[in-house]
This record gives C-alpha cells, structure tokens and sequence, in this order.
C-alpha cells in the first residue's frame, strides 16, 4: 500500500477543518484512521465529508442507525456467550464494569454509523462498477485497478482506535485508574476476540450483522452518493487513486464491521 495517510497532527489547515468536522459529525475525539487515508485525495475527501454531513445528520439516518444498534446488540447478547475470562473479570470488578459498558455502548454507537457509512460507499462503487456505467473512465485506466496487498493494520484499524477513543489522560497527562483498568479489559478482549475471529460462530454472526445493514439500508433514501463515476474524476489526478478504490470496496467496509464487533465485547 503506497497510500500516505495524513496524520492529525501533519494536516494543513483545510485538512485539519474537515477533520473538525468528521469529528463533529460523530461525535468523536479522534478522526478514524479509513478518513486519515482518503485525505490525501482532497478534491474526493472535501465531496465524501459533504455528503457524509448531509446524510449522517438527517433525522431518519439518526433513527434508524439507533435502532440497529439495539438490534445489533440484542443480537450478540442472544446467540453469543461472552467469554467466561471477561465474564469473571466483570465479576471481580462490578464497580468499573458498569463505566466499561457505558463507554463500550457509547463506541457501538459510532460504530454503528460508520459500518453505515462504509458499506454504503462499498455498494455504492460496486454497483456502478458492475451495472458497466463507468462511461468517465478510459480503458487505460480501467486496467490500473490491480490491488496490492494490504499489510494487516487490524490494531490501527480497530484496537487503537477504540483505545483512542476511551481512553483520556488526566491535567498531568497520565492514565486515570479507571482507565487502567479498561485497557486491562480491553488488552484481554483483544486477545479473546482475535482467537473468536478463527471460529465459524464468528463467520456466521458477521454475515448476519452484514445482512441486517444492508436490509436497513434499504430504508434509506440516497444514502451517501458515491458511485465510481463521481469517485473516478475527483481523484485521477492524485498517485495511487487505484488503491482508494480498493479501500472503498474492500478494506474500510472490513474493517469497519470488525470494529463494531470487538466494540460488543464492551457492552
């Protein structure tokens, strides 16, 4: 992957505002690390943050994405037994579990809105791409869409983000007690979650949960407009434009489902 992406701290102040803004939209401390690597493409970055503004905000997305969030969770609490190590680790720490569910619950909810969007800009691309309507692309260009191999970023992508998220330094810039103990829940989760990963039981419920968005997205009404045409001329002029095509269609839509899943182990 040859795609630089632009850390916070590394913007330029156009950068650094559209990044306020993903933030505000959300209602996160961090930016996602998928947003890092469209950034470098400005034209395409400056379109998405529109449409993901007047989309995630409208009333009907907001409604739909908390209702599939309680789905998604009574999902997971009936046909998933949560490890028996974390269950005893809850047991023994009653008074920091109840502060880890509300933060996992609070995850799950952005979460949920960016499984949303991720899989609404995958099958935004895709559709266009299959139904032969990319009449803006030249043939040379159609055959640069090789996809390199992606190095495994799962604890950029996922761990660290969620860590990002939960996790607050005090006035001295150190780590409180509670949130001590919820990257001591969290590291044991992590390696939990990994070994749930190489199980059929967690093939399945992926499927499913990938079902119930793409159902709910039905409900949705021009849900973030981004089909390969539109993408194509935002970010011709950008190196490596082949490689965001692959992100969008593969790895952002991943990745973001394998976040909300780890984020149920803190609910």
């Amino acid at each position: 992957m040859k795609i630089e992406p632009i850390v916070p701290i590394k913007a330029d102040r156009e950068t650094a505002d559209l990044y306020k803004k993903i933030k505000d939209i959300f209602n996160i401390h961090s930016v996602p690390l998928a947003f890092q690597y469209i950034a470098p493409f400005r034209n395409y970055f400056k379109y998405l943050v529109s449409k993901i503004e007047e989309s995630v905000l409208r009333d009907d997305f907001i409604s739909l994405s908390k209702e599939t969030k309680l789905e998604v969770e009574s999902l997971f609490k009936e046909n998933i037994t949560l490890p028996l190590v974390l269950r005893k680790w809850r047991e023994k720490n009653r008074d920091k579990s109840l502060s880890i569910i509300r933060q996992g619950r609070r995850i799950l909810d952005i979460n949920t809105k960016l499984v949303f969007v991720f899989i609404a800009l995958r099958e935004s691309v895709k559709s266009w791409s299959l139904s032969g309507k990319i009449t803006s692309i030249s043939t040379h260009e159609k055959t640069r869409f090789k996809f390199r191999a992606v190095k495994d970023q799962t604890r950029d992508f996922i761990y660290k983000e969620v860590i990002d998220e939960v996790v607050k330094l005090d006035a001295k810039g150190k780590i409180t007690e509670r949130d001590n103990k919820l990257l001591e829940y969290m590291s044991l989760s992590q390696g939990l979650f990994q070994k749930w990963q190489k199980e059929e039981e967690y093939l399945f419920f992926r499927l499913t949960l990938e079902k119930l968005f793409l159902l709910k997205m039905n409900l949705l009404f021009n849900f973030i407009h981004s089909p390969i045409n539109v993408v194509i001329p935002l970010v011709r002029e950008y190196p490596h434009y082949d490689e965001l095509l692959y992100l969008l269609l593969d790895h952002f839509p991943t990745f973001s489902m394998q976040k909300l899943l780890f984020s149920l182990y803190l609910t």
